[in-house]
């Protein structure tokens, strides 16, 4: 799988500090992934549910988002999510 991070508008940088303020919890509680709906149906995964995402650096539990907003890519002729 292809991985990517993001900042989201409510945290500043690793939300050390802003997620100490109850105003940014309350708009963004909680981390979450985006999952295309291709990859999601092939894994029985469905929005709101708590999956688990590793890297060579750790993992993490959090909340799916299936949405299309995310695309598998096509490289060298093989689609990878």
């Amino acid at each position: 799988y292809v991985c990517s991070t993001y900042r989201v508008a409510e945290h500043y940088q690793s939300g050390n500090i802003t997620r100490k303020i109850t105003t940014t919890v309350e708009a963004m509680p909680e981390m979450f992934v985006e999952i295309d709906p291709e990859l999601a149906k092939q894994k029985g995964i469905q929005s709101g549910d708590w999956v688990e995402v590793s890297s060579i650096r750790g993992q993490v539990r959090v909340k799916a988002f299936v949405t299309p907003r995310i695309q598998p890519f096509v490289i060298d002729g093989k689609k990878l999510h």
